[in-house]
């Protein structure tokens, strides 16, 4: 099939249909490309465009998008992500889901941009695409089988043990709402329900080998272009010792945003495992990156010694520690390198989990669950078996484990009791790292996200900066500025972490109150014209991100968001932090969210985009649909 397009993208979408076992291949329309770029935006915009409102999530109707960007497979440094995409059965909403894997260029490699998955298959089944040849696959003797063990299995089958592979574990299998996709020991797209939607569709694995090439408009500049850049990528080889913690073991201790004991506090006054940088090398094994990626940021990890001696894993982040630990009242690293490694091997989100066994822990605390409420557990603050058994119950949705696998708010409402005041989300997702009340900016990212409680949507590198993180003023510009870029190399399919000191440029600029740098737009826009052989400046590019941004809260009104949902916990708005720098501070959202709405021309009583902003972004044609199902616009 001839490419649609010359440069950058390959031109074809292609669907498979697990019901009919039916292949199509599709030509991507020029406009559509050009309007929302690829892989977040592109999905988003396929999504919208073939659901029909109020569809149950995991229903068979239900399209699972996977999504790679015009750079994925050329040597832009970081183009080494991949977005997956469907509506999240956790929240309702909008649900995609990023992560880092050679699974996207070999898509490129093999012709595709776009894979989208149709119905449910018959039985078990995995989609092995090599070049041309698309098969599906007997997966019964795989089914039930953790993630790692059927990687080995299927990857043995196709004779090519690198054969880049996604696949869910048993905690997609069973319909946790909060289910992981892994590529490798721990390359996760793991929120919003993602691999339950997988699971769903009864496809445990998909599988990729390309041998073509992507076509680049101006390969020389490219070339250039990178190799001005390279020494200053990605923090120069810090990240290799530490991974993505390199950037924020200061900031979190700094203003004492540290999530402990179900974020009740975020200041430790001495140092433990969890909290010194230099601690988490005595598991350090080496760093790998992905194809493209110059920053090695993942660490593969193995325990020594202890109860949980041999095990191992990888892909260990600033997360983790958190929801993996402190969160759960431990501060014990080798049982949150345990905790890391089951959950990828289940195919859980690790934020999720946090969520619901912090919330189990607390509501235990508080008296609100007994023991007979968690079928004879005492889930105490930091208890290692307690929190392996829940894990292990949550995946196979054994007793109290069948109401967690819900996703934290679905199981507060469960258990009442006033259980709800301790369930901590954002439209249904659970927290993922810093304490908002210790970065305002943070929490008015949170409340907005798209998808969730997500600290990625803005992701304000003020981590750079401690005294910016308690301005109020200015922080809807910046935020929603931030949420354009994020938009864009979430559509390139360009890692965050590559470029995150030009964020910080940015921050250092508004805390002089200096006219913000545009210089990471512009390396993004200029990535994207010399691959694409596009003529765009930075301000078309940042509309793009804008319209991705608009359409996402186009598609969640359609399926009933509304400004009530725009929040966060109780705990975050009225319950100061105790101690620590950051003491005696709330976040001030309801300030922070009027000037959001204003500055993006969303109404303020509603959250709705007005008429005159959608028609701007080229988004009139949602208006009309957005009438009929009662959502007036001004």
């Amino acid at each position: 099939m001839e490419s649609a397009l010359n440069y950058g993208w390959v031109g074809t979408i292609l669907h498979v249909d697990l019901s009919k076992g039916k292949i199509v291949k599709q030509p991507i329309d020029k406009s559509l490309a050009a309007n929302y770029i690829g892989g977040r935006g592109l999905n988003l915009k396929m999504l919208y465009d073939n659901l029909e409102p109020g569809t149950d999530p995991l229903s068979p109707d239900k399209p699972l998008i996977f999504g790679s960007g015009p750079c994925s497979g050329t040597i832009v440094p970081g183009s080494c992500r991949l977005t997956i995409t469907a509506r999240s059965p956790i929240a309702g909403f909008i649900g995609d889901s990023n992560c880092c894997t050679a699974f996207a260029a070999d898509m490129k490699y093999a012709g595709y941009d776009v894979i989208v998955f149709h119905g449910k298959a018959n039985g078990p089944v995995y989609v092995w695409i090599d070049d041309d040849n698309v098969e599906l696959r007997d997966a019964k003797h795989v089914w039930g089988k953790t993630t790692w063990e059927t990687q080995r299995i299927l990857k043995k089958e196709i004779g090519d043990p690198e054969v880049p592979m996604l696949a869910i574990g048993p905690a997609g299998e069973n319909l946790v709402k909060f289910a992981s996709i892994i590529t490798g020991l721990g390359r996760a797209a793991g929120r919003c329900g993602i691999g339950t939607v997988m699971g769903s569709k009864l496809l445990k694995a998909v599988a990729v080998r390309g041998s073509k090439s992507v076509n680049v408009a101006n390969q020389k500049l490219l070339e250039k272009t990178v190799e001005e850049l390279m020494p200053t990528l990605a923090h120069g080889t810090h990240l290799m010792t530490h991974g993505t913690m390199a950037s924020s073991w200061k900031y979190v201790e700094v203003v004492g945003g540290f999530a402990i004991k179900n974020y009740q506090t975020g200041f430790l006054a001495e140092r433990t495992e969890l909290t010194d940088p230099e601690l988490v090398l005595q598991y350090y094994l080496g760093a790998r990156s992905d194809i493209s990626c110059p920053a090695a940021c993942n660490l593969y990890y193995v325990i020594g010694k202890g109860p949980y001696a041999g095990d191992y894993g990888d892909g260990f982040e600033m997360t983790h520690l958190q929801q993996a630990g402190s969160r759960l009242g431990s501060f014990k690293l080798d049982l949150a390198h345990k905790i890391n490694s089951l959950l990828d091997q289940y195919g859980m989100d690790i934020s999720d989990f946090g969520a619901v066994v912090g919330f189990v822990m607390e509501c235990y605390e508080k008296g609100i669950l007994t023991k007979e409420d968690v079928d004879g557990l005492e889930p105490k603050w930091g208890d290692a078996e307690v929190i392996l058994k829940l894990l292990e119950m949550i995946a196979y949705r054994k007793g109290i484990g069948n109401t967690l696998a819900e996703g934290i708010k679905k199981a507060a409402e469960i258990i009442g009791k006033g259980s709800e005041k301790y369930a901590l989300h954002v439209k249904g997702i659970g927290f993922s790292t810093v304490d908002p009340r210790a970065a305002q900016d943070w929490g008015l990212g949170y409340a907005v996200a798209s998808r969730g409680a997500c600290h990625m949507r803005a992701a304000v590198p003020d981590n750079q900066i401690f005294p910016l993180c308690q301005v109020i003023e200015g922080k809807a510009e910046l935020v929603a500025l931030f949420e354009h870029v994020r938009a864009i190399e979430d559509c390139l399919e360009i890692c965050k972490w590559i470029f995150w000191h030009e964020g910080g440029n940015i921050a250092r600029a508004f805390e002089k109150g200096l006219p913000l740098p545009l210089t990471w737009p512009e390396i993004l826009t200029k990535f994207y014209n010399y691959v694409t052989g596009l003529n765009l400046n930075v301000n078309d590019t940042l509309k793009i991100g804008e319209r991705i941004v608009n359409l996402e809260r186009v598609f969640n009104i359609r399926e009933g968001l509304t400004r009530k949902d725009d929040t966060l916990p109780e705990r975050f708005l009225k319950e100061p932090l105790p101690e620590g720098a950051s003491k005696g501070k709330v976040v001030e959202l309801d300030i922070m969210l009027d000037e959001y709405y204003d500055k993006r021309e969303w109404n303020k009583n509603t959250g709705f985009p007005t008429k005159a902003k959608l028609t701007e972004l080229g988004l009139g044609d949602t208006i009309g649909e957005l009438a009929s199902l009662g959502k007036q616009l001004n």
